[in-house]
């Protein structure tokens, strides 16, 4: 068997009217495309959740600690709770799960003060990249 070793995850995407899908992939063999129908993709999500299962029993085995796992944020919403009289952030991450986290409404606005510096900060950053 040709062993195939996944370098980035370059992009993914519906096939035309729902076929499948696919991943776009670089690899020490260069860029791949690996198409897939929707029960293909549930029998490789459960093939690799067993995969990294049995990386961290096999660290475990090796006296090793587990490896972290980071989700990435797939998406954010905001809502406003006004009963509580809190902004609500709440975030999706790629692995179906969410995480929410209420801000205090006398929070508010120091947070944005925080989030509009960064902003500034990034901007004048990438002015300086040009």
């Amino acid at each position: 068997m040709k062993e195939l070793v996944i370098l980035d995850i370059l992009r993914t995407a519906a096939l035309p009217e729902g076929k499948g899908a696919f991943v776009e992939l670089q690899t020490n063999e260069g860029p791949r495309q690996l198409r897939f129908a929707f029960e293909d993709a549930e029998r490789l999500t459960t093939a690799l959740h067993e995969a990294r299962s049995q990386i961290h029993a096999e660290r475990t085995k090796a006296g090793k600690p587990p490896l972290e796992t980071t989700r990435t944020p797939a998406r954010w919403e905001t809502a406003i709770d006004p009963v509580e009289q809190m902004a609500v952030l709440r975030t999706r991450f790629s692995d179906d799960t969410t995480e929410e986290t209420r801000i205090p409404r006398a929070e508010i606005a120091r947070i944005a003060r925080s989030l509009e510096q960064a902003l500034k900060r990034f901007e004048s950053g990438a002015e300086m990249r040009q």
